[in-house]
């Protein structure tokens, strides 16, 4: 009786969603009519260094931290940690801040990469290219240790500086000569201001987009996993693991109905550092619907019975074209869940790449040719200041960046080579990959 009660409650927390998302009318959502009613003209995503708080998670009066209008990034001091905030203007007091995520950061951000790939021992702080988490100490915006300057006002003035006019130019050599990819398109992996919110909305849902949006709604919203066959797995576990399944699903599409205009803007979703924010600010934010309608003890208790029943190794081969779900060896309970969202995040992303919609998502930054070169372009442009651009030196970037800085700031940048810039240092000034799923977390909170 109690698993027929269970399997009830929790089918009754799944609606319908993740069977009818197919045949929204994109002009009916709530989204697409509230983007030109709701959204002015002037409101863009405005991605900036800040340091006026006077107490934030793991820093003190004027840590330095990115932020997306009232959305921030706080590093912890070993750097083994990440928290995405917000400042809810009802909260008691103007120092107190919400938890929305809370994550390790990835030990290596380049899953193919081997012990052979490992950066050697004198390199400055990575074990691997391309990671945020160091092994002295926190990143540069941080107050502990490291070799490098620690961050100041000098480097984020000089950080919000570099990003404006390389944008500007972006934009203006679109405007221009549409037909050819504009040189500076690398700029737009961080920095998108010249896109409104209202029309990355209505561009995403209008029905020139609907085939598209067709593709995007069957990737999210078929079921991500189900029970396998098995003469020992009961009516009722099936039942309850199911249910259980679509609840979570159910959530995620929901998610992916908010942010699914970004997918246009940003690829390197799949980069192991943003999936795995975005995993943390899932489960937070599920767990807090979960509690107040009475049902997360429920979900807790279904772990062990979806490890049962939907649990299935796969092999290396098997695994390039589904995603696989194995629960078993992961506990707890509130650790199965997180890996059950993971593993549909990358079942979406992976969908989206498959039905051609939105296949960017399913990529690694630092994996990805074209992202990485656009990646590449992006950190040396910040080093030095300069983009020259031989064929069209109308569009070449030419101005202080941060290896220009006075001082020792400026001259510990400008010695590094280029390659250890780009592999062990520019992610410690801008994290790229926390900086995409700050972007995400915004949009699904406004």
């Amino acid at each position: 009786a109690a698993a027929d009660n269970m399997a009830a409650i929790m089918a009754a927390q799944a609606s319908a969603t993740s069977l009818a998302t197919s045949a929204i009318d994109p002009e009916q959502t709530e989204l697409f009519s509230a983007a030109n009613g709701f959204f002015g003209a002037d409101t863009v995503q405005r991605l900036e260094i800040k340091s006026d708080l006077a107490n934030v998670p793991f820093g003190s009066p004027n840590y330095p931290y990115w932020s997306a209008d009232n959305i921030s990034l706080i590093f912890n001091n070993d750097n083994s940690a990440l928290s995405v905030i917000t400042l809810p203007e009802d909260l008691d007091n103007e120092y107190s801040y919400k938890v929305l995520s809370d994550n390790s950061l990835a030990t290596n951000n380049v899953p193919t990469l081997t012990e052979e790939d490992r950066l050697p021992d004198n390199a400055l702080v990575k074990p691997y290219p391309y990671m945020l988490r160091s092994r002295y100490g926190s990143p540069a915006l941080s107050l502990a240790w490291k070799a490098l300057p620690v961050f100041d006002n000098s480097i984020s003035d000089r950080i919000t500086a570099l990003m404006a006019p390389a944008e500007t130019l972006r934009a203006t050599s679109n405007q221009e000569n549409p037909a050819n990819p504009a040189p500076l398109q690398f700029i737009k992996i961080l920095y998108n201001p010249s896109e409104n919110v209202r029309d990355q909305v209505v561009t995403f849902y209008q029905p020139v987009s609907k085939r598209r949006l067709d593709k995007f709604n069957v990737s999210i919203s078929t079921p991500y996993f189900a029970p396998y066959p098995d003469k020992c797995v009961t009516s009722k576990e099936r039942l309850i693991s199911t249910a259980a399944m679509a609840g979570i699903q159910n959530r995620i599409i929901n998610f992916f109905m908010n942010v699914g205009p970004l997918l246009r803007v940003y690829g390197g979703w799949n980069t192991p550092d943003t999936t795995r924010t975005l995993v943390s600010y899932l489960f937070e934010k599920m767990k807090e619907e979960m509690k107040r309608k009475g049902v997360y003890d429920l979900y807790l208790s279904s772990m062990p019975i979806m490890a049962k029943t939907m649990s299935l190794p796969l092999s290396p081969e098997e695994q390039t074209q589904q995603i696989e779900l194995d629960i078993n060896p992961i506990s707890p309970a509130e650790d199965q869940m997180r890996y059950i969202i993971q593993q549909s995040l990358k079942q979406v992303y992976l969908r989206l790449e498959q039905t051609n919609s939105y296949p960017l998502a399913n990529k690694n930054i630092f994996e990805d040719e074209d992202m990485k070169r656009d990646f590449e372009s992006l950190a040396l442009y910040f080093k030095t200041g300069n983009f020259p651009i031989d064929s069209q030196p109308s569009y070449a970037l030419r101005q202080d960046g941060l290896g220009d800085l006075p001082g020792t700031p400026g001259a510990r940048i400008a010695a590094r080579s280029n390659d250890a810039w780009i592999t062990q240092d520019f992610l410690e000034y801008v994290p790229l990959p926390e900086i995409i799923a700050l972007y995400i977390i915004d949009y699904d909170q406004r």
